[in-house]
């Protein structure tokens, strides 16, 4: 970078350091920033490549469409899940469990994305859906509203995830009512929220473990894999990155591994001991498409 020409740091790309002169950047990338990890102020990232935020006020108007598309999917498997047992019939469970495998699939395709290399079409275009499923917001071009600072971009995206719970809550809440259903909603709330967060599990730890994921500069630092200008264990900002992923493991990963955990080993007992369907409805994200 600029502002330390006699540091060394590794770029991930040719495409970020194409060779030149010292501190020499690839097209509108940030000269000032560490290996060349940030694109300037008018740039966002698209895979390896820094592209000009040329969309005007349309750049806002997807970013906003995006976000309501994503609160309608929430909204749609949260009353999908919320359904009893005995409801659902073979062909729903079926197109719901391949569903799943699809998203899953896709988030596992994620992993190609994280590589340094510029990707050609159609296969780009693409990984834009991979990119929006790991929640990476540089797909919606959010670096052209907030800029292409690493930390309020991890924060954002590591928010997609808790903020997704009230809208559950409510969906559930809401369905309860129109219906005139007297029964406690914890039960659906339990099974929709693990059911979300069982679709999209890969993503939420992918994104979760990015700040802990570095590789090595030949001056004996290390930068974030996902973020280059981010040096780990040296800044503020991979400190605030590393409390960010925590809080959020804490708030997401963990419940949800200790309920599996939990419905896995006592399933057993709830059902001998259950009263009621809803009772064991909590637990139908486990092994709902196990039954028959």
């Amino acid at each position: 970078r600029a502002s330390d020409m006699l540091e060394a740091y590794k770029c991930l790309s040719e495409s970020q350091c194409p060779g030149g002169g010292i501190a020499a950047c690839g097209e509108l990338r940030d000269a000032s920033s560490i290996a060349c990890g940030l694109c300037v102020h008018s740039a966002f990232h698209s895979g390896a490549l820094c592209v000009s935020c040329d969309g005007g006020g349309t750049d806002t108007l997807v970013f906003l469409g995006m976000g309501a598309l994503a609160i309608v999917a929430i909204v749609c498997i949260t009353l999908i899940a919320s359904r009893g047992s005995m409801a659902q019939t073979d062909t729903s469970v079926m197109v719901g469990v391949s569903a799943g495998l699809l998203i899953t699939s896709l988030q596992t395709l994620g992993v190609y994305d994280q590589l340094s290399f510029s990707w050609f079409e159609p296969v780009d275009t693409f990984l834009i859906t991979v990119r929006l499923l790991s929640f990476n917001l540089s797909a919606l071009r959010a670096e052209c509203m907030w800029g292409s600072g690493a930390v309020l971009g991890y924060i954002a995206r590591q928010l997609v995830a808790p903020l997704s719970f009230p809208i559950i809550v409510l969906t559930i809440s809401v369905k309860h009512r129109f219906r005139g259903a007297r029964s406690k909603i914890g039960p659906s709330v339990v099974n929709a929220t693990g059911a979300i967060c069982n679709i999209f599990f890969i993503s939420i730890m992918v994104s979760c473990t990015g700040p802990l994921i570095c590789y090595s500069h030949p001056g004996g630092s290390s930068s974030m894999r996902s973020s280059p200008s981010t040096l780990c264990f040296e800044t503020s900002d991979h400190a605030i990155m590393l409390v960010t992923a925590g809080v959020v493991f804490l708030l997401v990963p963990l419940p949800f591994m200790a309920a599996a955990a939990y419905g896995s080993f006592y399933y057993k007992t709830l059902l001998q001991s259950a009263t009621s369907s809803i009772q064991l409805h909590a637990w139908q994200f486990l092994f709902g498409k196990f039954t028959t």
